[in-house]
C-alpha cells in the first residue's frame, strides 16, 4: 500500500499535524505505535500500513486508550513511545498516553513543525525580506527553525547558520520567503544571544545556584539580582511603560537580557510592548484561540532560561497575569483533575519549574523574575501560594 493510496483527502489541521509526526517515524517506532494501538501483527505489515492503522484510529475521534506497552520488548523500540503519544494527545486534545500521570517535556515540544521543500529559484530572488527573532527548536527532521516574534510565523534556519547554533538559544537576523507556500528561511543571522554573531563563540559552564547577593539601583529601590518580585498594583506592563522601558534599560545597561511573558495580548499592544525595549516577547494574543499551544511554549521557555544560565547568561525575566497563564495551562490538561488548588497538578508542576528557575549563581550570573500583581489575583490559590507569599513587593 503506498502513501497514496490513503483516503485522507480531508484531513483536518489537527489530522495532518498527526500524520506529519507519524510518517518522521523510524521503523521501530511505528511497530511499537501500531502495537500500542492494538495490532496484533506489527512485525508482518509494512511501514505505510503502519501508518493507516495509527491514522485511522486517530481519524475516528474516539477517546482511545491504547494498549500498555509489551514488557520485555527491547528498550530502543519502546523508550520514545511514551513522548510520541503525549505529542499526539498534546495536538488532538485526546488522551493517548499510556501513563496519564507522566509527561514528558522535551517530547511534546511541537516537533511536529515540519516545512515544504526550499526552492532554490525563489531564495535566489531574495524576496520579501523580513526581520526575525525567536527561541530554536528542532523538528522531528532535525531541523532548526523559530517562531518568529516580528510576524508570529515559523521561520526555518538554513544550514549555513547551523554550525554555531543549538536548540534553544534565541537569534536575530533577517529572513525571505523560500518557496510557493510563502514559508520564510533565515539569509542573516546577526545575533546569537544577544551578543554580535561575528564575536559569538559556544561557551558552556555550570550553573552553581547561591544566595542573592548583587544589587541594582532602580529609582528608589534596590533591587536584588536572583530574586523574585511581584509589582504592586500593576495589571499591565503599558500602563507604566515609561518605567519599565527605564528598567529593561537599566538591565540591558548591566548586561542583563530580558524576557516578556503577557497573555491576552491585543493588537494594539502589540507595538507598546516592543516600544518597552524586552529583548525577548512571548505574547499569547487575544484573537488567538485557546490551545495546548501554551504548555508547550512555556516549556520552551524554561529551556530557553537553562540554555542562558548553561552559557552564562544572565537573564531577567517580565511575566503579567500570571492567573490567566495559570488557567491557560489548565486548558492545556483539560482530561485532568483540577485537584490542586483548583489546578491540574501538572499545572502546578510547570509553574514550579519556572519558579525553581529564578535564582542568583556564582561568577555574578543571576535569572531575576517580575510579576504583574492585582488584588484580585489573591482569589487563586495556586496564586497565593507559590507567587503571592514567595515573590517580595515591590513597587515602581
Amino acid at each position: 500500500m503506498k502513501k497514496t493510496d490513503f483516503e485522507y483527502n480531508k484531513l483536518t489541521k489537527l489530522e495532518q499535524d498527526c500524520l506529519t509526526v507519524v510518517e518522521g517515524l523510524g521503523i521501530y517506532e511505528l511497530r511499537a505505535l501500531s502495537r500500542v494501538f492494538g495490532d496484533n501483527s506489527p512485525t508482518t505489515l509494512k511501514r505505510d500500513e503502519h501508518i493507516k492503522i495509527i491514522m485511522d484510529k486517530i481519524i475516528s475521534g474516539e477517546e482511545l486508550r491504547p494498549l500498555p506497552l509489551r514488557q520485555g520488548r527491547p528498550h530502543k523500540e519502546l523508550s520514545s513511545i511514551q513522548g510520541i503519544l503525549d505529542e499526539l494527545s498534546n495536538i488532538t486534545g485526546k488522551n493517548y498516553s499510556v501513563n496519564s500521570d507522566k509527561i514528558s517535556n522535551i517530547s511534546r515540544l511541537q516537533k511536529n513543525i515540519v516545512f515544504k521543500q526550499i526552492e532554490d529559484d525563489i531564495v535566489s530572488k531574495q524576496l520579501f525580506p523580513i526581520k526575525a527573532k525567536g527561541i530554536l527548536r528542532s523538528n522531528v527532521n532535525g531541523d532548526l527553525f523559530f517562531y518568529n516574534q516580528y510576524n508570529f510565523k515559523h521561520v526555518l534556519v538554513s544550514k549555513d547558520f547551523s554550525k554555531k547554533l543549538a536548540p534553544f538559544d534565541f537569534v536575530e537576523g533577517t529572513a525571505i520567503v523560500m518557496n510557493n507556500n510563502n514559508e520564510y528561511i533565515t539569509n542573516s543571522i546577526e545575533k546569537i544571544n544577544f551578543e554580535d554573531e561575528k564575536n559569538y563563540k559556544v561557551f558552556t559552564s555550570p550553573y552553581k545556584k547561591c544566595n542573592p547577593y548583587e544589587n541594582i539601583t532602580f529609582g528608589k529601590n534596590e533591587i536584588t539580582l536572583g530574586n523574585r518580585y511581584r509589582i504592586n498594583d500593576l495589571l499591565k506592563f503599558t500602563d507604566k511603560k515609561k518605567e519599565i522601558a527605564q528598567l529593561t534599560k537599566t538591565f540591558k545597561e548591566n548586561n542583563i537580557s530580558t524576557l516578556a511573558i503577557i497573555p491576552n495580548v491585543p493588537d494594539e499592544d502589540i507595538l507598546d510592548i516592543q516600544s518597552m525595549g524586552f529583548d525577548n516577547n512571548i505574547l499569547f494574543r487575544y484573537n488567538e484561540k485557546a490551545s495546548e499551544t501554551t504548555y508547550n511554549t512555556l516549556l520552551i521557555v524554561n529551556e530557553f532560561i537553562k540554555r542562558q544560565q548553561a552559557i552564562g547568561k544572565s537573564i531577567a525575566i517580565f511575566v503579567q497575569d500570571p492567573v490567566t497563564i495559570i488557567n491557560m495551562l489548565d486548558f492545556c490538561f483539560k482530561t485532568q483533575q483540577k485537584c490542586f488548588m483548583g489546578h491540574t497538578e501538572q499545572t502546578a508542576q510547570v509553574f514550579k519549574e519556572f519558579g525553581n528557575l529564578i535564582s542568583a549563581a556564582e561568577d555574578g550570573k543571576s535569572t531575576t523574575c517580575f510579576f504583574t500583581f492585582d488584588n484580585s489575583d489573591l482569589f487563586d490559590p495556586l496564586y497565593v501560594s507559590l507567587v503571592y507569599k514567595v515573590y517580595k513587593p515591590l513597587s515602581l
